[in-house]
């Protein structure tokens, strides 16, 4: 295979979301909390869009590889991971709705 011949799916799903190193796995990061070097970059990591190495419920490393391996499966710029179904419900919801919106759902 040359470098200009696309990946067969199955190659694609067993190496995305690697980070460059020679592990056959992705690493799993247990950790719920990081240290910072001060309050200000506490602050910057608490305001900034994507929030990594911070704490564990709005990012971390595992799940910055999982987002990577499906975006790269999917053939697209960027993914997201959820805890549940109803956050990604949810997310979509909010996204799209203003206030003073209806939204109509079977029960």
């Amino acid at each position: 295979m040359t470098d200009n011949e696309p990946m067969q799916v199955a190659t694609t799903a067993i190496t995305s979301g690697r980070d460059g190193s020679k592990a056959l796995a992705p690493s799993l990061s247990t950790s719920s909390t990081w240290s910072t070097s001060g309050l200000e970059e506490s602050n910057r990591q608490a305001n900034a869009l994507h929030q990594t190495g911070n704490y564990s419920r709005y990012a971390n490393p595992t799940v910055e590889a999982f987002e990577h391996a499906v975006a790269e499966l999917e053939n697209t710029e960027s993914a997201l991971a959820f805890g549940s179904g109803m956050g990604a419900i949810s997310s979509v919801v909010l996204a799209l709705c203003s206030t003073g919106d209806h939204i109509v759902a079977q029960r």
